[in-house]
């Protein structure tokens, strides 16, 4: 898997209690401010509407495009949350890391998850093609 560098990216102290939108460890440290974003099939986008565009290898399309009435939806929106553990390994790029995190995590809590590296490798793609940068 590629490398990221999340050097220019932002982050956030949290003032709040918040579990860690990647593993849900119940103390997170610090947000990663983050686009809103949604993940559905091609087939969702309205019929007539010629608006996708392709972006780091994903196609985009409008929110108000998408049939969600139709069609499964998962909406990503506002910063994510991490915690120290969490926040470490994304600052390190260690993605492959950071997937087993979550995963471990996941079957831990909910050990008949049909979640899949593959799907936890997906959302964690989105998240970086999403992060909001910092200003230089």
């Amino acid at each position: 898997m590629e490398s990221h560098a999340t050097e220019s990216a932002s982050v956030v102290p949290i003032r709040r209690s918040r579990a860690c939108d990647f593993c849900a460890h119940p103390d997170s440290t610090v947000s990663y401010p983050c686009r809103d974003f949604s993940l559905t099939t091609a087939a969702s986008v309205k019929s007539g509407e010629d608006t996708l565009s392709s972006n780091g290898g994903f196609l985009h399309v409008d929110a108000d495009q998408v049939d969600r009435s139709r069609f499964p939806v998962v909406v990503y929106r506002g910063d994510w949350a991490a915690c120290d553990l969490c926040r470490a390994l994304i600052e390190a790029s260690r993605i492959e890391d950071l997937t087993q995190r979550i995963i471990e995590e996941i079957r831990r809590q909910s050990p008949s998850t049909r979640l899949t590296l593959d799907d936890i490798r997906l959302m964690l793609l989105l998240f970086w093609e999403h992060r909001l940068k910092a200003a230089a």
